[in-house]
């Protein structure tokens, strides 16, 4: 669907065999990551440890890396 010239309400896949659903895939993939990017570059790395920090605590873990990332 067109809006103000620009399309909304589109449904993607993962693998579309047509080449214009390629093409906007890749358009959308590569402005997500930009606008994430720089969005992620605002918050400051504090914020991010606060809000770790909490959620571990309500799911009353401990934070010990060997335990939780072992092989």
């Amino acid at each position: 669907m067109m809006r103000d010239g620009r399309l909304s309400g589109v449904l993607r896949t993962e693998a579309p065999a047509c080449l214009v659903e390629q093409a906007v895939n890749t358009a959308l993939n590569r402005d997500a990551e930009e606008l994430l990017l720089a969005h992620l570059g605002e918050v400051p790395p504090a914020t991010l440890s606060a809000d770790f920090h909490r959620r571990l605590k309500r799911r009353g873990g401990s934070h010990q890396l060997e335990r939780v990332h072992a092989k």
